[in-house]
């Protein structure tokens, strides 16, 4: 199930990339067009864009059969700060749940204050994921 974690976070660093990924090219717009590199950026960045709703939608169900399993199995043996890190970075993957649905189906807007703290949010489950990883030893 320690696979089940990694997926976890390999799918919220990849949903956290849609944010780079469109970064990227509205700085570099121009030069990227003209890079040989050029199909290979286009074919990323739809895919990041296309995807990112469902791979924070399988974050949340990844993580959460993560943890319900690593709980059911081990219990408090695998030590609570190490549990305490991960029901914290998983609460936090559901407030970035919630706060991109609200987004997205209530308010249908792309800016605003919603979506600065979905930003911030993706960035303090980034810190509880190395928090997390790190309580592992």
């Amino acid at each position: 199930m320690k696979l089940l974690g990694t997926i976890t976070a390999l799918l919220v660093l990849f949903s956290a990339f849609n944010y780079l990924i469109k970064g990227i090219n509205k700085k570099y717009r121009k030069e990227i067009q003209t890079s040989k590199y050029k199909n290979v950026f286009n074919i990323l960045m739809k895919f990041t864009v296309k995807n990112h709703k469902l791979l924070g939608l399988l974050a949340i169900v990844t993580g959460s059969v993560h943890g319900l399993y690593q709980l059911n199995a081990y219990g408090y043996q695998i030590g609570i700060g190490f549990i305490l890190a991960g029901v914290t970075t998983l609460a936090f993957i559901y407030i970035q749940g919630i706060l991109g649905i609200y987004g997205y189906k209530i308010k249908k807007s792309k800016r605003g204050l919603w979506f600065y703290n979905h930003r911030f949010v993706a960035v303090i489950i980034l810190l509880a994921l190395v928090l997390h990883k790190t309580l592992l030893g």
